[in-house]
């Protein structure tokens, strides 16, 4: 075990990532933090929680400790975390004041283990995670109030810009939705982006799935996972039946958690009905988004691109990441608005997300939903994001403001 702790030591001190591009860190704000908290890097698979790590780490490496636990030459044993702080201190001439564990929870009883580190109080610590074991909702019992969960999203338009080092056109602005920000996508030639984010979704699928969950029938799982991702939404009832009818054997129950099951790995979310009932959100068919847009594009059957889906998509995800919680909202004559943007104190605003509205029958059927949800829910800051439409239209007395979905992924808008 020495020579394991030694050769992780050495190469930490002696690495470094070169060329690393810079974007919003959202870690960097939790450097000294008080009152000390276990930071939680949490996110999709590759998204770049790692990279953040080194960007905050800096060029000051004898003051931190970086350990990859999805190393191969990591055993996956309790001993090796029970004997990690030992060799720390054995090991190193100046011990450092900070630890990174890079997908810690893959080893048994890392949570106890880091509970008794965070309370010895030697270190601050920064964990990662690909899957949601670290998230507030999964924390395991002996971290909660322990543990500050940061999300860690892929690129946000201006960062996309940023890595491309230009500034916005609609072509990127494109680009952006046809392939998303996973940062090495971004960075990748056209010809490969589509080959990288299969990539990446087949080892999310066997690996923050399939494998943590000991998923027993896993082609059921991957057929649904192809009906979501050429669906605008789904009911666990359809989605059972039409596996069904694939001839595979699946109970709905086990519909019901593979749903929960790829919500926890961070592919994607599910927004439901807007409705005070459970019961009426648990009955309603259910929005899904993938929180990256490039996936829509490389699971999708389509032969024609389809910025009508991945703008909502993308309206979605900005929103998800400003911290709003989201529901669409439906009227019982099938009027719908896509997003009922919801905050603690209520509906806060009602958006539509409609890519090419250049008939007026599309505009007014848009703006007529607004309106009528406006009155219902008593909420009167209403948007529709379009491509590139930008203006105020007045609709049954009710002032709707007309955005350009570049500007508003911007915050120009």
């Amino acid at each position: 075990m020495k020579d394991i702790y030694g050769s992780l030591f050495a190469e930490w001190k002696g690495r470094r990532r070169e060329g690393l591009l810079p974007r919003d860190n959202p870690l960097s704000k939790y450097v000294g933090f008080k009152p000390r908290k276990i930071i939680a890097a949490t996110g999709l698979r590759r998204v770049g929680k790692t990279c953040m790590l080194y960007q905050l780490a800096g060029p000051e490496r004898e003051k931190i400790l970086y350990i990859n636990f999805d190393d191969e030459r990591v055993p996956a044993r309790t001993e090796f975390l029970t004997g990690l702080v030992p060799a720390i201190k054995d090991m190193l001439d100046v011990r450092p004041g900070t630890l990174y564990l890079d997908e810690v929870h893959r080893l048994p009883d890392w949570s106890r283990w880091l509970r008794r580190a965070y309370d010895e109080g030697e270190f601050d610590i920064f964990v990662t995670g690909s899957g949601a074991q670290l998230s507030s909702e999964e924390i395991p019992y002996e971290l909660r109030g322990r543990c500050l969960e940061v999300r860690v999203r892929p690129l946000a338009y201006a960062e996309f810009l940023g890595f491309k080092g230009v500034g916005a056109t609609t072509a990127l602005l494109e680009e952006y939705l046809l392939y998303g920000g996973m940062p090495e996508v971004v960075l990748a030639s056209g010809d490969v982006k589509l080959d990288l984010l299969r990539q990446y979704y087949a080892t999310v699928i066997r690996r923050d799935i399939i494998e943590r969950f000991r998923i027993r029938n896993p082609e059921a799982l991957k057929a649904m996972l192809k009906l979501l991702a050429n669906s605008t939404q789904f009911s666990f009832t359809k989605l059972y039946n039409t596996i069904r009818s694939m001839q595979m054997r699946v109970g709905k129950a086990a519909v019901i958690r593979y749903m929960s099951h790829i919500e926890s790995s961070y592919l994607l979310r599910s927004v439901p009905i807007l409705s005070p009932k459970v019961k009426d959100q648990m009955r309603h068919p259910r929005k899904v988004y993938f929180e990256d847009t490039g996936f829509v594009s490389a699971l999708s059957t389509r032969f024609s691109k389809n910025y009508g889906r991945l703008c909502e998509n993308a309206v979605a995800n900005r929103l998800s990441a400003r911290g709003y919680t989201l529901h669409y909202w439906k009227s019982t004559d099938g009027r719908e608005v896509d997003f009922a943007v919801r905050t603690d104190g209520g509906v806060e605003a009602l958006v539509q997300a409609c890519w090419e509205p250049w008939e007026d029958s599309t505009l007014k059927r848009e703006m007529s939903a607004l309106v009528t949800a406006s009155s219902e829910l008593s909420c009167d800051e209403l948007m529709v994001v379009t491509r590139d439409r930008a203006g105020v239209e007045e609709h049954r007395g009710k002032r709707i403001r007309l955005l350009r979905l570049g500007d508003w992924l911007l915050g120009e808008a």
